[in-house]
């Protein structure tokens, strides 16, 4: 593991790019004299690092705020300057990383960094799914400069260096007189852990910066499927127990799915009741959603269901096919889920995966209730392949749920509980009504999802 330190703006971009290939633009450019009252001193660069270069030697744009210069605040040729870079990366269709440190809106500048924020956040807009937008908060990312961040695809921190706030400490104290340390109201923890904001936390800034080079390798990767023979199968039916009210690690599934040391988490400390992330299936790049079991017992509550949304609509902007692993029993019941608006994030789901023009295969590994199996990649929401293993349990509810409202009616509570798992929870019966495509053998999930992922090399939207 790097020892932490703080690495200069230039440093930062040789870490970032290919040895010898990063070419400045605009280094000569020097702050603008437009602090009418308060005069801002002038520099070359005005506070910023703008340029191209290589990346695992793939052409790629960068940003780099230095905050020894005016606090690396932003004005209008420093604006100017990232609004230049960014329109460049747009033109060529390369991707664009953003590394700040700094401290917002220039104040001397009045009324013109504001401007040139909107300028680019416009770009930003715009370019969403055209090119990959990466931010790295390697300091501090205060006020409108937080929104464009947000607006990028991934957020980058590291531990005890990045925070983001749209409000400091100071304004805070002077306006809710709460005291409030920076750390406390936008650190790497809360950003990660707390507020979902940010996707990813490292121990340092060079571990951030090299696993950037990682991501953009992944998500740009345009390889294709090369189904092979493979010594021995995957034991995945040992690695989830039979009985559904067992916990297991679905981690440990993700990791035997994906071809070896290619599954990126991310997300990895917000709403650990869903896993989501980037890996490579037999060479290919594919997005994963997958219930965690020994969180929650992997339930759909409104910040899971936020997590899975985002991620979806990411995938689909980069045409990225998704796999869903599904072992859920309900979305999460109670009034704070309901206050908090869990309908509405339900829904959000469900829209994501209609609306995601990529291939779409869910393997249901041992149970899917209610709403919570219509929301996660459903045969009637139009996934292209719905496996399930043999003992997944696909109903409205489970057998005693239904027992409680509908055992009266017909025969006493154990003979119905008897029949209805009998009947109903067994994917035999799923795959004659049309609940799900094939019941496969758990051992053979990798290379059936190798099948379907092949099959649908030549995808194309058919959306209505």
């Amino acid at each position: 593991m790097f020892k932490t330190e703080i690495i200069s703006a230039k440093r930062r971009l040789q870490y970032l790019f290919d040895v010898g290939t990063f070419t400045e633009m605009y280094g000569d450019l020097e702050t603008a004299n437009s602090g009418e009252i308060f005069p801002v001193k002038k520099f070359p660069g005005d506070g910023v690092i703008v340029g191209f270069g290589k990346v695992c030697g793939r052409l790629v744009f960068a940003s780099s705020e230095d905050v020894t210069v005016n606090g690396g605040s932003l004005g209008k040729i420093h604006g100017e300057k990232i609004c230049a870079v960014l329109d460049k990366a747009i033109e060529l269709g390369a991707p664009m990383v953003f590394i700040n440190d700094g401290g917002g809106a220039r104040i001397e500048e009045g009324i013109i960094p504001l401007i040139e924020y909107g300028e680019l956040f416009k770009r930003q807009v715009l370019a969403s799914g055209k090119i990959l937008q990466l931010s790295l908060i390697l300091g501090t990312c205060a006020g409108g400069a937080c929104y464009g961040p947000a607006l990028s695809d991934f957020i980058l921190t590291v531990e005890g260096v990045s925070k983001m706030f749209i409000t400091g400490p100071k304004v805070v104290q002077t306006v809710t007189h709460e005291k409030v340390t920076g750390e406390e109201l936008g650190g790497s923890e809360v950003l990660n852990k707390v507020s979902g904001v940010a996707h990813f936390v490292f121990k340092n800034e060079i571990e951030c910066i090299l696993e950037t080079r990682k991501l953009i390798e992944i998500i740009l990767s345009k390889n294709k499927i090369e189904l092979k023979e493979e010594i021995g199968k995957r034991q995945f039916e040992k690695l989830v127990p039979l009985d559904g009210k067992k916990t297991y690690d679905i981690k440990k599934v993700l990791y035997d799915i994906c071809d070896e040391n290619t599954f990126i988490e991310i997300q990895k400390y917000y709403a650990c009741n869903i896993v989501i992330g980037l890996g490579k299936l037999y060479g290919k790049t594919i997005g994963i959603v997958a219930n965690q079991p020994i969180v929650k017992c992997g339930v759909l509550d409104c910040n899971s269901s936020k997590k899975i949304t985002r991620f979806i609509e990411f995938c689909s902007r980069f045409k990225i096919p998704i796999i869903t692993l599904v072992d859920v029993p309900a979305f999460m019941p109670g009034k704070d889920e309901e206050h908090n608006g869990i309908i509405w994030e339900g829904s959000r789901v469900i829209y994501a995966y209609v609306k995601a023009n990529v291939p779409k295969v869910s393997v249901i590994l041992r149970k899917a209730y209610g709403g919570a199996y219509i929301a996660l990649n459903s045969i009637g929401l139009g996934a292209d392949f719905v496996y399930a293993w043999p003992n997944a349990e696909i109903a409205v509810m489970g057998a005693e749920g239904a027992a409680e409202i509908l055992a009266s009616k017909y025969v006493d509570k154990r003979t119905f509980i008897e029949q209805y798992q009998k009947h109903y929870l067994n994917a035999t019966y799923s795959a004659r009504k049309g609940g799900v495509t094939s019941v496969i053998d758990p051992n053979e999930t990798r290379k059936r999802l190798g099948i379907a992922m092949e099959t649908l090399e030549n995808y194309s939207d058919n959306t209505i």
